[in-house]
């Protein structure tokens, strides 16, 4: 696994392979992605991103149906929405300007399942705004047990691209040190077992429970190595990527506090 860092202001990802891990302020993230068969590049999109002070800290997951260049355009329009948004704190208003960009793009039926998560760490908030995306998974610090993450709204938010329109919702869960968060696409759920049956959220709950939360930085590679296992060498058909974080009580470096408003004021100017 690659440590890398990710600074104020920084936009990191793509849809490349990737086994990295990172450390924040408030906040450590592992991330694993791997696109299917032979392909260099996946459909599967990744994006983190931290404000101008660091407050804020960003997490996107994009399912997007194809590989290739359409996909990797696509990326790239999709960093630069992130980029444009780094320090806003409606993170519903940013999931609604990406689905009207990737509607007006003229490539036929394209479209994404989406999840992004934003941190808040001045309110220890955590939002979550979904696309048709499986719902994360919340293993809470006092808890015992992996669960989905529920949304009270009964909402039925379509994927990114099909409206440019589309209203999205957003659901906004208190979050406090030790708080464990797992987000994938649909290829993780989707890995057969030697009889073909499929791990299902269910099965990817049991794994993760299996797994020492204290040692959350050996959560993504015992992960891939028992999904692997229980594939039996079966091939994905599918890319596969998996984000995990950890609420931390780490504080804010002093620089990054003093140097706030400069990156504000550099990137509102680098807007015009």
């Amino acid at each position: 696994m690659e440590k890398q860092s990710l600074s104020c202001m920084e936009v990191w990802g793509g849809n490349q392979a990737t086994f990295s891990s990172f450390e924040k302020a408030g906040i450590d993230i592992w991330l694993y992605s791997r696109p299917c068969g032979k392909h260099a590049n996946g459909g599967d999109v990744y994006y983190l991103s931290s404000c101008a002070s660091g407050r804020i800290t960003r997490m996107l997951l994009a399912d997007v149906a194809g590989h290739g260049e359409p996909v990797a355009r696509l990326a790239s329009e999709l960093r630069k929405l992130m980029r444009r948004h780094i320090n806003s704190i409606r993170p519903r208003k940013l999931f609604e300007e990406v689905n009207a960009d990737f509607a007006r793009i003229p490539s036929g039926d394209r479209f994404a399942t989406s999840v992004m998560n934003s941190y808040f760490m001045p309110t220890s908030t955590l939002s979550v705004c979904n696309a048709g995306h499986p719902m994360p998974l919340l293993r809470k610090a006092d808890g015992q047990r992996w669960e989905p993450m529920k949304d009270e709204s009964d909402s039925d938010d379509m994927p990114l691209g099909i409206a440019e329109t589309a209203k999205y919702t957003q659901l906004d869960v208190p979050v406090s040190a030790g708080d464990l968060v797992f987000c994938y696409t649909d290829g993780v759920v989707e890995s057969p077992d030697a009889d073909g049956r499929q791990l299902g959220v269910k099965g990817l709950c049991g794994l993760l429970n299996e797994l020492p939360a204290e040692q959350p930085d050996r959560i993504l590679p015992d992960l891939v190595e028992q999904i692997a296992a229980t594939t039996g060498g079966t091939t994905h058909e599918d890319d596969v990527t998996m984000l995990l974080y950890r609420i931390t009580d780490r504080a804010i470096p002093m620089r990054d506090n003093l140097a706030a408003p400069w990156r504000w004021l550099k990137g509102l100017f680098a807007k015009r």
